[in-house]
């Protein structure tokens, strides 16, 4: 099975709760196939500040038939009251 190198290939431009520009500042996702394991990295920016996650899990090898070309990353990110959110899609390196 081994690791799958992506690249981002596109996203959505981020919207948050309060009508602000926002823009995606860097995301990244990693996938280690042989240990079921998943990485994820994503910033957006807006007027006033910079939101940040990270996130790692487990692969359900049950929703993985042959060999994925590319994958798709949501995110939400909430502070109090405030909330980002966004997409990222990766192609295969």
């Amino acid at each position: 099975m081994g690791t799958a190198n992506h690249i981002l290939a596109g996203n959505t431009d981020p919207t948050n709760n309060v009508s602000q520009g926002v823009f995606l500042g860097t995301v990244s996702l990693g996938a280690v196939f042989t240990n079921g394991t998943v990485t994820s990295n994503v910033q957006i920016g807006s007027a006033d500040k910079v939101w940040k996650a990270t996130g790692n899990g487990a692969i359900n090898a049950n929703l993985f038939n042959g060999s994925p070309l590319g994958t798709g990353l949501t995110s939400q990110l909430v502070n109090g009251s405030g909330h980002v959110s966004g997409v990222a899609i990766f192609k295969k390196q």
